[in-house]
């Protein structure tokens, strides 16, 4: 089972408070759902419907825990069609989820309108927290592969923002790890938010 590996800590930023504002971005492609693993026929072929229940319960999970802490970004790196089509096929409660009119103003789902270019990640994350930098130090919470954690790093460079990232050394996950990513960190996201300083792991 994969675990959580913390990596030298920051010391650019200041300290989070209990009264900053929370902002919470995470990956769908090869983090919540394994998209080049789905992509592949043959490998989609051998899933099982358990599998496929427990990786949608893991998404749901994932996402009602993590808007408790603040408003939850979902990016998708393909068109809204692909993720509509995919979640009606294996993952209905995740369908449910995005489609509830009571959680539009907490779970968005971001999907790329275009190709994806090198700054998209960047570009996206910094659209997210410059509405909210008039509060001040905003804490950014962000789960995904090394690209999104390198976007996070780098717009934290120009913020105010207190990074704590939870990033994938799984490029490509089965449907199985993609579960266990979820929830490693549904299970650590409540001491991460606790922590009074930014957090660099690895999962």
């Amino acid at each position: 089972m994969a675990s959580v590996a913390r990596r030298t800590a920051y010391t650019a930023q200041p300290p989070t408070s209990s009264t900053a504002p929370t902002v919470f971005i995470v990956s769908w492609n090869d983090f919540l759902c394994p998209t080049t693993f789905l992509s592949k026929r043959k490998s989609n072929q051998h899933v099982t419907k358990t599998a496929f229940a427990n990786l949608d319960a893991s998404i749901e999970r994932i996402l009602l825990h993590a808007k408790q802490f603040g408003t939850v970004f979902v990016l998708c790196e393909d068109k809204a069609a692909t993720i509509e089509a995919l979640c009606h096929k294996w993952l209905p409660r995740t369908a449910r989820l995005f489609s509830a009119p009571e959680l539009h103003s907490q779970i968005h789902l971001i999907c790329a309108a275009t190709a994806i270019t090198p700054t998209w990640h960047a570009q996206i994350v910094y659209s997210i927290c410059s509405p909210r930098l008039h509060a001040g130090n905003i804490v950014l919470a962000v789960c995904g592969s090394a690209r999104l954690r390198a976007s996070c790093l780098e717009v934290a460079k120009y913020v105010p923002v207190v990074p704590k990232i939870f990033a994938a050394t799984e490029a490509a996950p089965s449907v199985n790890q993609a579960t266990n990513l979820s929830r490693i960190v549904a299970d650590n996201l409540s001491k991460a938010m606790q922590h009074p300083g930014p957090l660099d792991a690895t999962i």
